[in-house]
Formats: structure tokens, sequence, C-alpha cells
């Protein structure tokens, strides 16, 4: 007796005697796909679409099991009619999941044998079938699963900034300048430092700068000034003997920053 076979025993009017009959099972599938709303599958759901995958009734099986998402599920669930399935359960499939509905029939070898004449007479079963009798399906039911994440939280962190200033003053008289009608112009060498070094170039990289004329902090649209020399205008009036002081301002910025925490995820895998 292989694992397809059982034997039964019965009674004859002689006497008690053994009855060997051969049974054999034979399983088909309803595959279908939830959408996630429907309560209510029948043949036109089905996923592949193909003439063997349709739901059988309550006569043409011995016994049915469900299987949502790969997880069988209990008979007070549902309901199977002929081309209809039925959920009876509160929570309905989820979106995307498959529905597999498995027929088993148990049947002994002469109903076998009847069987298998009717459908040679049939001239509708002409598809290629494989070993067991249902056609080749046309694609793989694959489990479906979902998941949702949460977005990290940022706390904490902060940037420490430090502004720091250093200023330069150069010094000239006017007479080291050139006038042009109403305008003076002192070249950069022409001026000394704090220190009464001679200057070879004012700065490029500062702030802002300050004229000062014989003391007096002057107005920024008096003057211009390169990295070579300082322009001013009304130089017509200013003595030859009077000094000239410009102050460069330069400022430069050191940041520390301290990173904030960010919270991990919360994923949820849904199947």
């Amino acid at each position: 007796m292989n694992g397809s076979e059982l034997l039964t025993y019965g009674l004859n009017r002689v006497g008690v005697t053994t009855l060997k009959r051969r049974w054999t099972a034979r399983s088909c599938y309803y595959c279908a796909v939830s959408d996630g709303c429907r309560r209510v599958y029948t043949n036109k759901d089905a996923s592949p679409s193909f003439q063997a995958n349709r739901i059988r009734g309550p006569k043409r099986f011995s016994y049915a099991s469900l299987y949502v998402n790969g997880v069988i599920q209990p008979d007070c669930m549902y309901t199977v009619r002929d081309g209809k399935l039925t959920f009876r359960s509160k929570e309905l499939p989820p979106e995307g999941a498959p529905i597999v509905l498995q027929f088993v029939r148990i049947m002994n070898k002469s109903s076998k044998k009847r069987r298998r004449r009717t459908a040679k007479r049939s001239p509708t079963r002409k598809r290629k079938l494989r070993k067991g009798g249902e056609p080749m399906p046309a694609s793989l039911i694959k489990l479906s699963i979902t998941a949702t994440s949460s977005q990290p939280t940022l706390s904490g962190g902060d940037v420490d900034t430090t502004v720091t200033a250093s200023s330069s003053q150069y010094v000239a008289l006017a007479s080291a300048g050139t006038l042009d009608d109403t305008t003076l112009t002192i070249l950069a060498t022409a001026f000394v430092d704090d220190t009464g070094t001679s200057v070879t170039a004012f700065p490029d990289n500062l702030g802002y700068y300050n004229l000062y004329i014989n003391g007096v902090l002057q107005q920024s649209g008096l003057s211009t000034f390169t990295t070579s020399q300082i322009v001013i205008e009304d130089g017509d009036q200013i003595s030859s003997t009077t000094p000239i002081v410009v102050q460069f301002v330069a400022s430069a910025a050191d940041s520390t920053l301290t990173p904030p925490t960010a919270s991990a995820p919360i994923i949820t895998v849904n199947t």
C-alpha cells in the first residue's frame, strides 16, 4: 500500500472476509489575489486565469482547505459554493494577499476509471494536462508582505559660533599723495603700519575700513580703495601736513557643531 492507497474491510453473506479496494486522492486549486475590500470571490476573479482554476461545488470534493497569505484558515471563517467563495470573518484578507483554496477528492479505483473514460469522450478537454490531470499554471503564487516605517525624529544638537575681529592701522601724510584736480590719490607704499614699517599693499581679506583725516572719521562715500592705493574726494581741501589714517577691520568666525540625535524608525511588517 503506497501513500495514495487505502484498504477497507467489509462483510458478505457468507461470513467475514476481506474486501480490498484501491482509493486515490486528487487535488485541485482555486487561486486569486485579494483586493482588500471584497468579501466574495468567484471564478472570474481567478488568478492566473485558466479553465481549471475555478471554485468547485461541495458535491465535487471531499474536503477543502483555504489559505490566505500562506496561512490556513478555520472552516468557520468561510463558505464554499459552486463558483463562489465567501469570507465570513470580520477582517478581510489584506490587499495583495494570495488566496488559495485547495480541493481534495477521495475516490476508489473504479470511479477514477469511469472519470477517465468520460474525459476521453469529452470533446472540450483539449488543453494540455500535466501529471495529475491539471493544466500547467501560468505563474507562481507568491507571498504578499508589506512594511511601513515611521519617520525618524531629531532632538538636541547645537551650533556654537565664535566671531573674532582684528584691525590694523596705516598712516601717511597728505603730502605723500598726488592731487589731480580735486582728487587725492595716495599709494599703499606711502603708508606705514603701527610699528613704523613700510606697507607694500593694503590687505584684501577685510570686512570693512575706516578713513580718518586729521583724526576725524569720514563718510564711506568720500573714498575708494584697492590693495595698491586709496583715492580721496575733495583732496584739494586737505592740508599737505594733515595725517591720513586708514583702519582695516577683518572678522573671522569659528563654529563648533554638536550633531543632533536621530531616533530609529519603527518598522512594521504586515503579512
